[in-house]
């Protein structure tokens, strides 16, 4: 379960870093003309990749609890990279929509290594 749980650590760093320069680098129009529906987003966003961090560190460290914490993360993520591309469409951005489309696959790949694992502990 190293490499799903290594996936889950760089896609946590990268949702931190993405938000990082988008704010730094005043990429959110949305803070000046939908201030609560971007603050309750953006919420969603870092509680998804605490989550999911919290969840591949545990289980890098062996920690029975990180595979439940871990697949809740991943869901978020399939939430989030399903829900989160039609900003992009609207607006003409094809290449971060089909970005999300492939952190869908592999999010969906490191679910299925991890739910594989889990069945052969049985």
């Amino acid at each position: 379960m190293r490499l799903p749980a290594w996936y889950g650590v760089a896609v946590a760093i990268l949702l931190f870093a993405q938000w990082g320069v988008f704010l730094a680098t005043g990429n959110v129009p949305e803070l000046e003309d939908a201030t609560r529906e971007i603050a309750f987003h953006m919420s969603a966003e870092f509680v998804m990749a605490l989550v999911l961090l919290t969840g591949s560190i545990a289980i890098l460290r062996r920690k029975a609890w990180g595979t439940f914490v871990y697949l809740v993360g991943a869901g978020m993520v399939v939430y989030s990279v399903i829900n989160s591309p039609g900003y992009f469409a609207e607006s003409g951005d094809w290449a971060l929509v089909a970005m999300f489309m492939v952190l869908l696959v592999l999010t969906v790949c490191a679910v299925a290594l991890v739910v594989r694992q889990l069945l052969r502990l049985r």
